[in-house]
């Protein structure tokens, strides 16, 4: 016999598109999180006091000639946008952490939903063959082994 574990893969795989859709989910949830978690460095500089400003830890970590080109512009554009008042860089940092963090959630919902959404229809699937099975099987087998086992089987599936 088979392994029961690629008998399910063989079913859950006829949901690729939501599956997909899915793992989009994942995806956008854990960059929202790496985003937001990344935010929180200058937003504890401004909040335990260090009066570093935000710019010199954009200089410090991201324009440094070591990291890569991308990282080096994306660091120019952000320095370009902070604002140079603490307070005001502190509001924004909170609401930048607070989009990423809805986006986060977004995310793992479309994850939740459509996850859940594959194995519920790949359940339907399983508990509608093996009823298939309880219905069509031989009438000597089931008179030999009863019913109670063959229906405690159909109900356990799911």
């Amino acid at each position: 016999m088979r392994d029961p574990f690629w008998q399910s893969a063989k079913v859950l795989l006829q949901y690729k598109k939501t599956l997909a859709i899915a793992l989009f989910g994942v995806l956008l949830s854990a960059l929202a999180f790496g985003v937001g978690l990344t935010t929180m460095l200058p937003l504890f500089h401004i909040l335990l006091g260090q009066r570093t400003p935000i710019h010199q830890l954009i200089d410090e970590n991201m324009l440094d000639p070591g990291n890569p080109v991308f990282i080096q512009e994306l660091g120019q554009t952000i320095k370009n946008i902070v604002p140079d008042d603490q307070f005001i860089a502190f509001v924004w940092l909170m609401g930048v952490i607070a989009v990423f963090s809805a986006l986060a959630f977004i995310g793992k919902y479309i994850h939740l939903r459509y996850t859940f959404v594959a194995v519920s229809h790949a359940s339907m699937r399983w508990r509608r063959r093996v009823f298939r099975r309880l219905i069509h099987a031989p009438v000597v087998d089931v008179l030999n082994e009863g019913t109670r086992d063959r229906i405690g089987r159909f109900f356990s599936v799911g």
